[in-house]
């Protein structure tokens, strides 16, 4: 593979000059160095408080006190993390467990471990993301958050900035670790509660007690060899039950700005499309009208069931003074369970019925418009399987990954690290409760047999009449002939080489003539590739799985060769206000296979005034290519939310639509004269609409211009005070992404542009919903490189110590996170919408313009730690509706403690949301990531959660 000769040639030559260049002991000062943390965002090793771009650090104690052991849920406090697949998600959900920075998406947060980035969580994910699910969370160390482009150091996907996981690698002894937990909430009733007790529908009361949790982690680990080497093996198992939507009032029923329970217009009763007019099944009748909506949002899954094992293993070796060896081996499966509304027929056309269906009623056959049995008709059907019960995934991923490598000295200037990675992970999901429309549609034609018994007109014995046509009319045996399961299988690959070197060039004399220490550079090389496949079973790939979108299999690849260097420059020492003056400097090209080349670059600096006062800043250019799911994502059909169809009238005698949009605006979109004298097209019960989208091999890279500026003040005389304050700005042009598509529709209502009226393609009665989506019924939604965002502002974070005599010691430790501004531009002239402090529509998501994590412990004398944490986040506007509903501010307040109860032996108990603070409301399908009226990803969607552990260590 002619991509690969020249990393090899870089990678054989690093190698080689770690043996040609001597066998020189580790010299004191090579010790120390080795000592010292490198930080994220860097490969050159330095002190923590050195770095010159923001870090944010939580260790292992914080997160412990959290009792949470879904890692990604305790890091969502963090302000500058938001949730994207998240265990609230249900019918969104891939089974994974992703997190963004700024709310920049996480396609453009990178993820790594120790150093090293993960491979893509999912085939079938909508971003390039890393499964946060792999991270065995008594294995970290610490988590360091780096804001800002880092594409020079780790490349492309930095861009928003990196979370990198430093696990333990050199365990002595045996630890158990075993935690229980469980979620309690009081359903007293509410907003939601109040519109299912007018709609009849059930909804939760009393206390709830669920979604139990049990988390056990073994580890075990030893020196070796007389200390020259160690290894730790960790085992982890993870069991989690699901609490479905109805067993809380906040979510017993959809409700959207009626402020009344909505429902899918595929009800349970049948809606029927008969001439253009609507009918429903009650009886042996078809009565004009649909019938109620069918609530979908009951038997979702508020938290998923998830079962996870993890086991690997962190070993390192020292072969000699000068090459050490080192690897990383992993495995996780996990298997997470989807469940959401039954399937059903979603509104679906049959030409071809038959008039002399025994079960169809004279009355059903006079609107028909049957005049002899001979006679065909032509009706749309909309019906909820709901004796076939939800519809449920068993979605399934296992992943391999393994790193080996070298590393050491080469004498007393030089340092190398030369590694190689694969990661593997394999997605299955077994989709049951799916209706076989091939099937529906012979089971709808039912004759007469010769024998008297009622059968299908195809003569197909085993083919059992689907009596929609009665109110109760259909049994078992015809769910159970029509029921059909649906299969998708994929896989991603990641295969990494990589080697640099570290040079210290002050022993060569290169040095700045103000400045005592010498240079420092990193030189290395990199080989990626990377690939996706996806694929599904016959049924689905055809459209006739009722209630299942129409993927297209993918199989796609590309690599990517890349250079890359850094500096650490000190310019100045022990000069007057100048203790020392840093400059980092980086670069990395990079040649993908897919045609782009890329460059980025930073350039930042720290200013340490004194021993008190440090300043720090950079500027960042990075660049994000296409990902292997923004280039080979499988073409597919979903639903977006949108209150109403902008072109749908109060009546039929109106000229305007509620939108105040005329009948010639909307004829632009596809509505025709004779839908519009009707009333104009219908809106969707449910308010979801069909959309199409997938990736694309023809995006370029975007690119990224970050800013960061600060200070770090620590004050001699206030002993174990550290404060600092950090500005960042990020700005991204030419992002890859979709325009929203109510944003399509409007514009081409608005403008008539041809390139937004040719992505809308309106389907049956000329309605958006009507059907299932595909390219020729729904709004396309592609991703192109049409974008722009912006995001500024500012981090706090307060860490103090203290003694308090002879009660102990506390601890203080407060990041806060201000949005000044989060801009962005769906496509070039389409004006800049602030989204700082506001949710829906352009805007999706809320990006609260203050998030704050407030974190106290007390180290008692008596062998326990109390801890108490605060979780603010501040209120969002929701913005381009008629009917605005807000979110206020919302205050989280968690308690823990730890017991040393003797040497080897310690208790954890906690409880989070003491309060028991019901989630916000928000209306349904407001935005993506809403489930069940809330936002799963930002706030707490269950209640208040306690959680019992211990750990055992020997």
């Amino acid at each position: 593979m002619l991509h690969k000769k020249p990393l090899t040639m870089a990678v054989s030559a690093a190698v080689g000059a770690a043996f040609a260049m001597g066998m020189a002991p580790v010299n004191a000062q090579d010790e120390q160095l080795v000592e010292e943390v490198v930080v994220t965002g860097s490969r050159i090793q330095r002190a923590n408080l050195v770095s010159s771009s923001p870090v944010t650090q939580l260790d292992a104690e914080q997160l412990r006190f959290t009792g949470l052991t879904r890692v990604e849920d305790a890091l969502a406090a963090i302000p500058a993390i938001s949730l994207d697949q998240s265990s609230g998600q249900a019918i969104e959900a891939v089974g994974t467990a992703t997190l963004q920075l700024r709310n920049l998406g996480s396609q453009r947060t990178l993820v790594l471990m120790n150093g090293r980035r993960l491979p893509a969580g999912s085939p079938n994910s909508a971003s390039n993301a890393a499964d946060i699910n792999l991270i065995p969370g008594q294995l970290i160390e610490r988590v360091e958050v780096l804001t800002g482009g880092a594409s020079s150091t780790y490349g492309a996907d930095a861009v928003a900035g990196v979370v990198n996981f430093i696990m333990i690698d050199d365990f002595e002894g045996i630890k158990l670790d075993v935690q229980a937990g469980q979620f309690r909430a009081d359903n007293d009733g509410g907003l939601v509660a109040g519109a299912a007790e007018r709609a009849g529908q059930p909804f939760a009361t009393g206390t709830a007690t669920d979604g139990d949790q049990y988390d056990m982690t073994m580890i075990m680990g030893g020196n070796f060899d007389n200390g020259r080497g160690n290894a730790t093996a960790f085992l982890t198992y993870r069991d989690i039950e699901g609490v479905t939507q109805a067993a809380r009032d906040t979510s017993a029923c959809p409700v959207r700005s009626s402020g009344e329970c909505l429902g899918s217009g595929t009800n349970q009763s049948g809606s029927w499309i008969i001439g253009g007019t609507n009918y429903r099944t009650e009886g042996n009748e078809f009565l004009e009208g649909r019938g109620p909506g069918f609530n979908f949002a009951a038997p979702s899954f508020f938290q998923r069931p998830d079962r996870r094992t993890t086991m690997g293993t962190f070993a390192h070796y020292d072969i000699n003074e000068n090459v050490e060896a080192y690897t990383e081996l992993m495995f996780m499966d996990t298997k997470s369970d989807t469940q959401f509304g039954p399937s059903g027929v979603f509104f679906r056309t049959f030409d071809d019925l038959n008039c002399d269906n025994p079960l169809l009623s004279a009355q059903q056959l006079g609107v028909a418009g049957c005049t002899s049995p001979d006679d065909r008709f032509s009706a749309t059907l909309g019906r909820r399987n709901v004796e076939g019960g939800p519809r449920k995934g068993a979605l399934r991923h296992t992943t391999y990954r393994g790193v080996f490598g070298l590393r050491g000295d080469i004498n007393d200037s030089w340092r190398y690290d030369v590694s190689y990675q694969y990661a593997e992970v394999n997605m299955t999901n077994r989709n049951t409760n799916y209706v076989d429309l091939i099937r529906v549609e012979e089971a709808l034609n039912a004759v007469v047999n010769d024998d008297g018994t009622i059968g299908c007109e195809s003569g197909n014995s085993e083919c059992v009449p689907y009596n929609v046509y009665q109110t109760g009319g259909v049994t078992d045996e015809a769910t159970a002939y029509f029921s059909q399961v649906v299969y998708e299988n994929g896989r991603t690959t990641q295969e990494v080489l990589m080697g640099y070197v570290q040079g210290s060039l002050g022993d060569y004399g290169i040095a700045s003539p103000f400045a005592e220490s010498g240079i420092e550079i990193v030189a290395g090389a990199e080989y990626r590739e990377e690939s996706l496949t996806y694929g599904l079973s016959d049924n689905a790939a055809r459209g006739d799985a009722g209630g299942f979108g129409v993927p297209v299999p993918v199989d796609g690849r590309y690599d990517v060769n890349e250079i890359y260097f850094e500096a650490s420059v000190p310019v100045i020492e022990d000069a007057p206000l100048v203790q020392a003056l840093v400059l980092d400097l980086g670069f990395r090209y990079s040649d993908y296979s897919t045609g782009n080349t890329t460059d980025t670059y930073k350039i930042a600096a720290s200013w340490d005034i004194n021993d008190d006062i440090k300043v720090r800043g950079s500027y960042q250019r990075a660049v994000r290519a296409p990902n292997i799911v923004d280039l080979f994502e499988p073409d597919s059909a979903g639903l977006f939310a949108m209150d109403r169809d902008p072109c749908n009238k109060a009546n039929p005698g109106d000229n305007l639509s509620l939108s105040g949009y005329t009948f010639e605006q909307c004829a632009r979109s596809g509505v025709s004269r004779a839908i519009w004298d009707q009333g104009g097209p219908e809106d969707s019960p449910a308010a979801q609409y069909n959309s199409t989208g997938g990736g694309s091999t023809e995006l370029e890279p975007e690119e990224a211009d970050t800013y960061t500026l600060g200070a770090i003040w620590q004050p001699s005389f206030i002993e174990g005070l550290q404060l600092s304050v950090d500005y960042y700005e990020i700005e991204i042009t030419g992002a890859i992404q979709g325009i929203q598509e109510e944003t399509t529709l409007l514009q081409c209502i608005e403008t008539g542009d041809a390139a937004f009226c040719d992505q809308v393609n309106r389907g049956q009665l000329d309605t958006l919903w009507l059907g299932q989506a595909s390219p020729t019924n729904g709004i396309n939604a592609a991703s192109t490189n049409i974008g722009f965002l912006l995001v500024e502002g500012v981090d706090v974070e307060i860490n103090y110590n203290f003694d308090i005599g002879d009660m102990g010691t506390v601890n203080i430790a407060n990041i806060a996170g201000f949005v000044l501004a989060y801009d962005q531009e769906e496509y070039p002239g389409a004006g800049v919408v602030g989204c700082e402090g506001t949710y829906g529509g352009a805007c999706q998501i809320p990006t609260p313009d203050l998030k704050n994590r407030f974190q106290a412990t007390w180290a008692t004398p008596w062998n326990v730690n109390a801890n108490i944490i605060w979780r603010h986040v501040a209120g969002s506007t929701q913005e381009f509706t008629d009917v605005p509903n807000d979110i206020d501010d919302f205050n989280y307040f968690d308690i823990s403690a730890t017991w040393a109860v003797t040497d080897t032996a310690t208790l954890r108990f906690g409880i989070n949301n003491v309060l028991d603070e019901d989630p916000p409301f928000v209306y349904q399908g407001v935005t993506a990531r809403e489930n069940g009226n809330t936002y799963p990803g930002i706030y707490d969607p269950l209640g208040q959660y306690w959680f019992l552990g211990g750990t055992i260590q020997f």
